[in-house]
């Protein structure tokens, strides 16, 4: 029997760096569980992996690369800060060995501050996925033809059930989806995913996903009453830093900003200045780096 944690991440060459701090925060939090982590990427990316790869190896885990065939998803829709990289999730059931049954979709922006054992076991025997609540307006909901009583959920964080997956062919119909209702799709694969699963969704705590929403007075929206929205702001277990105002720029402001930074610094990145920093404000020590990487001293 497997014993791993089989943990899915899609990603490119940009955000390389942020999986790194995603992954240790994942590690340094489940020390004493075996992980094998399946890399899902484009071909030109494939190659840049190493400070992943040596990440992974460092926890005594074990990892997979993929290249994706973008052919596959020549029609989507891709705009605002997202790339064509956020559809990948759509494929993972067909890209992974039809031997395993489950995996734990995790974004590359998210940090994750706890043991996830119970996530993992969450059943979803009876679902496709398993994911939390996100914000979108009844019109919204209406437009992707999600009737009411159904929540829109946040493709961040998702507990995926392989095996019906695949047995229900969720892929095609999601594809198609796409390519029938370009003009429906704002939140790209997001929205294509509620307008196909809505019905087998299991819905976990926000806890597991912790999105910005949940930090703005409107998160009431979503049905917690105000001590349970105090509860999930103070104590997630996994935070996920959504939108475009990502922590990794300086003036960014999000309440666990500090918590990327404190897994950064235990990464090959831990030198990263933030985005968008004025030179004059660095640290000295800042300065010197900068200075020898511009001159090619340092990598």
């Amino acid at each position: 029997m497997d014993d791993k944690i089989h943990v899915a991440c899609t990603i490119d060459s940009s955000y390389i760096q942020h999986c790194c701090v995603m992954l240790t925060s994942l590690f340094q939090n489940n020390k004493i569980f075996n992980f094998h982590i399946h890399l899902i990427t484009d071909q030109e990316s494939r190659s840049k992996f190493f400070e992943i790869e040596r990440i992974v190896v460092r926890y005594g885990s074990t990892f997979s690369h993929y290249a994706v065939d973008q052919n596959l998803l020549s029609n989507v829709p891709v705009n605002g800060h997202v790339s064509i990289v956020t559809y990948y999730r759509i494929l993972i059931p067909l890209i992974l060995d039809y031997k395993i049954p489950k995996v734990l979709f995790l974004d590359s922006d998210v940090i994750i501050r706890t043991n996830i054992l119970a996530l993992w076991c969450k059943s979803v025997t009876d679902f496709h996925i398993a994911a939390a609540k996100d914000f979108a307006s009844e019109e919204h909901k209406k437009l992707l033809n999600i009737p009411g009583g159904y929540p829109y959920f946040n493709a961040g964080v998702l507990l995926m059930n392989l095996t019906r997956w695949r047995n229900d062919n969720i892929s095609a119909k999601i594809l198609q989806y796409i390519s029938d209702n370009h003009e429906k799709i704002v939140f790209w694969d997001q929205d294509a995913l509620n307008a196909i699963l809505y019905k087998s969704c299991k819905i976990f705590s926000p806890l597991w996903n912790l999105t910005h929403g949940f930090f703005l007075p409107s998160a009431t929206v979503l049905g917690y009453s105000d001590v349970q929205l105090k509860f999930f702001t103070t104590y997630p277990f996994i935070v996920h830093f959504t939108g475009s105002n990502k922590p990794w720029y300086h003036y960014n402001e999000h309440t666990y900003k500090k918590d990327y930074f404190f897994y950064l610094s235990q990464t090959p990145y831990k030198y990263f200045t933030p985005i968008g920093k004025p030179f004059r404000t660095r640290t000295l020590g800042d300065k010197i780096i900068y200075i020898l990487r511009r001159l090619h001293f340092i990598k």
